[in-house]
This record gives structure tokens, C-alpha cells and sequence, in this order.
């Protein structure tokens, strides 16, 4: 599945970069990122299965929890860009991640929820319960986050 926010990121992205994605989950952004503009990819991501899935699929992954840091992994402007989608928010220190992120990478793209959008406000203000749909896709008690 494609989320709608992959097209925007994109379209920042230069053909042939060299990609930093913090968070990377089961690597669906870097595998539709190196199909789409041919970028040289590598992910950190800390949960078990996700990681699995990266190294099946053949994708550049470290296994590392974005909490304690990314520290000294990558020398400084390793990278072209450094993404961090649908991520931040779960963070405990997201400025320290945004600091390493700016330390490593040309430029970073950092998206994420939102929930000011009309339909989610509806769904939590109206009916009760946190957003549910495609861009949200877990319930709130069960986020991989």
C-alpha cells in the first residue's frame, strides 16, 4: 500500500540520493523510493518483525531503537536526505532525533499524522474514537508507535 504522504516525499527526493529512513518499519518506503528514483537506502527500525521484513525484501537495515539515539552510526552529511515518516510523534526526544538528523543529511523530511484533517477531527470529536483509515491504519491501543 502506498500512503499518500509517499508521493509528496517523492517528489523532494532526487533521483539516484542517498537515503537515510529513521523508523523504516517494514522498508515499504525505501522499496517504493529505490523503485521510483533509484536512491541508494538504508532504514533503522527496532521492532523484530519489521527488521525481518527489510532483510527479506533485501533492504540495507539496522536494527536500532531511534530513542537512545543514532549517535555516531553515520559520520557527518553521510547522507543526501533523511526521512522520518509517520514517526516522530511517538518519539520521547524527537529534537535529539531531528539534531542527529541534521548532524547526517543534506536536507531531512519529517511527515506525520494530522490531525486537525476534518475526518479524523469527526472521528475523534463526534464519534468517540481515535482516527481510524488508511494513513492510521491501527487502533490506538495496538500502534506499532
Amino acid at each position: 500500500m502506498i500512503r499518500p504522504d509517499w508521493h509528496i516525499v517523492e517528489e523532494w527526493i532526487a533521483p539516484r540520493s542517498r537515503v537515510l529512513d529513521l523508523g523504516c518499519g517494514d522498508g515499504s518506503l525505501m522499496t517504493h523510493l529505490i523503485d521510483r528514483r533509484q536512491v541508494s537506502a538504508v532504514g533503522l527500525e527496532l521492532d523484530d518483525d519489521q527488521v525481518a521484513a527489510c532483510i527479506e525484501a533485501g533492504l540495507n537495515v539496522i536494527q536500532e531503537d531511534l530513542d537512545s539515539g543514532i549517535g555516531d552510526w553515520f559520520a557527518p552529511m553521510s547522507f543526501d536526505f533523511v526521512i522520518v515518516s509517520q514517526t516522530i510523534q511517538a518519539m520521547r526526544h524527537p529534537e535529539r532525533l531531528l539534531a542527529d538528523m541534521l548532524r547526517i543529511a543534506r536536507e531531512g523530511i519529517v511527515t506525520f499524522p494530522n490531525m486537525g484533517y476534518w475526518r479524523n477531527r469527526v472521528q475523534l470529536g463526534l464519534l468517540g474514537h481515535m482516527p481510524f483509515n488508511r494513513a492510521l491504519p491501527n487502533p490506538w491501543y495496538n500502534t506499532p508507535n
